[in-house]
């Protein structure tokens, strides 16, 4: 009978983990809630407006409709799992009304984070973010993936700032369109690697583009914190480089020069979208004096020795150790009740000796 039963908790504990958790429908907040706490495939089958902020620490796939919040909060916070959103959409610091065709800065208004990731790998699917302040918070060696396998390009927009990239990783490919208001940044990097792998915060796909076929991208730019000692981006494309300090779309400099070939109008597109539509700098803010710069791996800068000294151990001069006058005396002390240990053993067991002769 033990031996049955042993075999049949057995057989159960190697079946449970197998389990599934099943897929759910949604269709208001506290069915999300829940839903997001077991984790596993969400669909939503309606919008959704939550009254307070979603924590995500589990596995979840979510898909299919909007979520949306008022206030100035943080909509969304994942500290941990894998997470997955694919055709969806996320408002932060709704303003209560949408109507298609609204242009989205209307649809937000001054307050709101979409979404702070903490921890984890989370990978975006065609997917809309609107942020009256912050669209995407990429905090120290998280990772996220933003694909669109559209034709349409899918927006990212934060009044303050699209992508605020802190010592995390951020993958882009497709027709994406980084968007802010005058005074934002479509990317700010306060971090110039990835604080957990030592690798690139900014990694544009070959696929990428910023988003010029169908829709404007009128306030996209990018602020690098001058204070960083690194930056490290990987620009499959060549759109980047680095010009006079700055971090540049340098092909936008002399469109009258782009050949006629398709990735060169593409080029072309982009730049004249950018000329048209934007009323910010086509290149960053002048970097730091002590910034080194790798793009796909390769330094583009060299800096002032005397900003990352490098010293040789083999050619430094031997240091005298000041030792403090009561660690001197402490070591003396061990030293005389070290040699009163072996006086008293070797008395002791001469007596012993004695007294068994």
């Amino acid at each position: 009978m033990k031996k049955v039963l042993f075999i049949s908790i057995l057989v159960l504990g190697l079946i449970i983990p197998n389990i599934n958790v099943k897929a759910v429908d949604v269709s208001n907040e506290e069915e999300l809630r829940a839903a997001i706490k077991q984790g596993g495939d969400i669909t939503l089958t309606d919008s959704i407006e939550v009254t307070q902020p979603l924590v995500i620490d589990k596995d979840v796939n979510i898909s299919g409709n909007y979520i949306m919040m008022q206030s100035d909060n943080t909509l969304m916070t994942i500290n941990s799992g894998n997470v997955t959103f694919n055709d969806i959409s996320l408002y932060a610091g709704w303003n209560g009304e949408y109507y298609r065709g609204t242009p989205i800065s209307d649809v937000v208004k001054d307050q709101g984070t979409a979404l702070v990731v903490n921890d984890g790998s989370v990978n975006f699917y065609n997917i809309l973010i609107c942020a009256g302040k912050l669209g995407i918070e990429v905090n120290d060696g998280s990772e996220i993936n933003i694909v669109n396998n559209t034709h349409f390009p899918y927006v990212i927009f934060g009044a303050k700032n699209a992508i605020y990239l802190n010592g995390g990783t951020v993958n882009i490919n497709g027709n994406i369109a980084l968007s802010s208001s005058s005074a934002g940044y479509g990317i700010y990097i306060n971090k110039g690697i990835n604080t957990s792998s030592k690798g690139d915060v900014l990694n544009l796909k070959n696929d990428f583009t910023f988003g010029y076929e169908e829709t404007t991208t009128p306030n996209f730019s990018i602020y690098v914190n001058p204070d960083i000692a690194e930056l490290k981006v990987t620009d499959e494309k060549g759109f980047l480089e680095l010009l006079n300090n700055k971090l540049n779309l340098g092909f936008c400099s002399n469109t009258n020069v782009l050949v006629n070939s398709q990735t060169e109008a593409e080029k072309r597109a982009i730049c004249t979208n950018l000329n048209s539509n934007y009323d910010g700098p086509i290149y960053t803010n002048e970097l730091g004096k002590c910034t080194v710069v790798y793009i796909n791996g390769v330094k583009q800068n060299e800096v002032n020795p005397s900003c990352n000294p490098v010293t040789d151990d083999k050619n430094k001069p031997s240091q005298i150790v000041n030792v403090p006058a009561t660690s001197a005396y402490a070591s003396i002390i061990i030293i005389i009740l070290g040699i009163l240990c072996v006086i008293v053993s070797v008395i002791v067991t001469r007596r012993v000796t004695k007294k068994v002769n």
